[in-house]
């Protein structure tokens, strides 16, 4: 299912179907993706992915989801990030 949910996400991103297989059997769901991009500079996509391939997936990530922080009211130091479908 998550591998069929890669190629509808991110059709059109030159991502071919050897890639998807990869990315499904390193990735669990589309958090560790997100967690990759955004606390560890893509390390693992990029390690799959070309550059193009990459910046491409990450654009579409980005279009797909809103992204948010907010600053727990409690510690005031640290940053929750959530991800929502975007429009």
């Amino acid at each position: 299912m998550f591998l069929t949910r890669l190629r509808t996400s991110f059709k059109g991103t030159s991502i071919n179907e050897p890639k998807y297989k990869e990315i499904s059997s390193k990735f669990n769901d589309f958090v560790d993706i997100f967690k990759d991009i955004y606390f560890k500079n893509g390390e693992k996509l990029k390690t799959i992915l070309t550059d193009n391939q990459y910046n491409n997936l990450k654009e579409r990530f980005n279009a797909s989801y809103k992204i948010y922080t907010m600053r727990d009211r409690f510690t005031r130091n640290e940053n929750y990030w959530y991800f929502m479908p975007g429009n």
